[in-house]
């Protein structure tokens, strides 16, 4: 059965076009919401708002590429120069479809990590960890490698395509012959790009493993746990999407890669036309979107310090205010005299009965105690700015209660 070329190019054009108008509605919000606002933790925003443009513009051509091969497939009155002349223009965007996407993942890679650094700058009072500045040039320098493979790729894969349809011009194509000569080239194309992928997804794996360790330093912090969880979930994607990817191309290499460039069968074509994107968009879409909801959080976000303009997040829990009085403990402990320790009281929750309210005198002391701890709370959130200069501090350590000195008894 002849394979519907048509139909999985129009599927393939539909994965793209799904994505491109919410991905630009984020990018244009997130301009104007997700801010850095000097705060030294939230430098992975910038290389996000980078991200963006970078992978819709790599959507947008391989949107194209769909479009004007399923037209192709579909259309059987063209002329042969027509068709000639649609076949470089595609394999050229096509290209630099490629070298977008390339770009695109380095700059997540750079934002992911950016983000996660954020996190250990709020736990760490204000002071850079040291775990930042090593990231930091690590993954910028291991970038710098990936973009200059990237440019390789592109450059190599350029020139082939030019020299091809070069040769080609004259008669709209070549014998079979002819196009041996460009097997090599194709064969070294195909390693290549290869490669890429092979080490995208070797660097996914450490900066998986970073957000991991982020959210274990968050387990004390239940505002800061959230969003680093978020940026947990988008490492995971991530890496599932260039794991798939990378899996193909791992197929490909165990293969003859120059009889597959002759037989022009290096994956079957539903694989490499709906499955291969559909891994490759939507998990792509999802991570981007949980890293929009990461970055526009006011003050349950990631920020080392509050912003002029909004009430700083206090988790200020509810008090059950009830009577007070002693515990069995402590009055069997004073009636069998033992030592006298000081300690707080022991509150007895005197909770009313089923479909019974609280006393109106216990409503309004619950009502005010709240009140007070919530201006308390402010108070000293707003202080901690001109202590520390820090969003998140340490969590308060309670003191230990010291015993009393057991008075000596006089001897009859």
């Amino acid at each position: 059965m002849a394979t519907d070329f048509g139909g999985l190019y129009i599927g393939n054009a539909i994965l793209y076009a799904l994505w491109i108008i919410p991905l630009v509605v984020l990018w244009f919000i997130s301009l104007c919401s997700a801010r850095r606002k000097g705060d030294p933790a939230r430098g992975g925003v910038s290389w996000l708002k980078a991200t963006y443009p970078i992978w819709i513009i790599a959507s947008i051509l391989y949107l194209v590429v769909a479009g004007v091969r399923a037209a192709q497939y579909y259309d059987h009155h063209i002329d042969p120069d027509t068709s000639f002349q649609f076949d470089r223009a595609v394999t050229h965007t096509a290209i630099t479809a490629n070298f977008f996407e390339n770009v695109a993942n380095i700059l997540l890679f750079v934002t992911l990590v950016e983000l996660a650094s954020g996190f250990l700058y709020c736990l760490s009072g204000g002071q850079p960890p040291s775990i930042r500045k090593f990231s930091r040039i690590a993954v910028l320098a291991w970038g710098l490698v990936l973009f200059g493979l990237s440019i390789g790729l592109f450059g190599f894969d350029q020139s082939t395509a030019v020299s091809f349809y070069r040769a080609a011009a004259p008669t709209y194509g070549l014998l079979e012959e002819d196009s041996l000569s460009f097997v090599p080239d194709e064969v070294a194309i195909d390693r290549l790009g290869g490669t890429v992928d092979i080490l995208m997804w070797i660097t996914s794996i450490p900066v998986l493993a970073y957000s991991a360790y982020v959210v274990h330093r968050t387990k004390t912090n239940p505002v800061l746990r959230s969003a680093a969880i978020l940026l947990l979930v988008a490492n995971i994607l991530n890496f599932i999407r260039l794991l798939f990817t990378m899996a193909i191309d791992a197929a490909a290499f165990l293969s003859d890669p120059t009889r597959a460039v002759i037989d022009g069968d290096m994956v079957p074509a539903a694989v490499g036309i709906i499955v291969e994107p559909l891994f490759d968009v939507v998990p792509m879409f999802v991570l981007l979107v949980l890293l929009f909801a990461l970055t526009i959080r006011k003050a349950g976000g990631l920020w080392s310090r509050p912003q002029p303009g909004w009430t700083p997040y206090v988790v200020a829990p509810y008090p059950a205010v009830v009577p007070v009085a002693y515990a069995p403990q402590q009055q069997q402990q004073q009636q069998a005299g033992g030592v006298p320790v000081q300690t707080a009281p022991v509150p007895m929750q005197m909770a009313p009965q089923p479909g019974q309210p609280l006393p109106a005198y216990l409503q309004v002391a619950q009502q005010k105690a709240w009140q007070q701890q919530q201006q308390q709370a402010q108070q000293q959130a707003q202080q901690q700015p001109q202590q520390g200069g820090f969003y998140y501090p340490a969590q308060p350590q309670q003191p230990a209660v010291q015993p009393q000195p057991q008075q000596q008894q006089p001897q009859p």
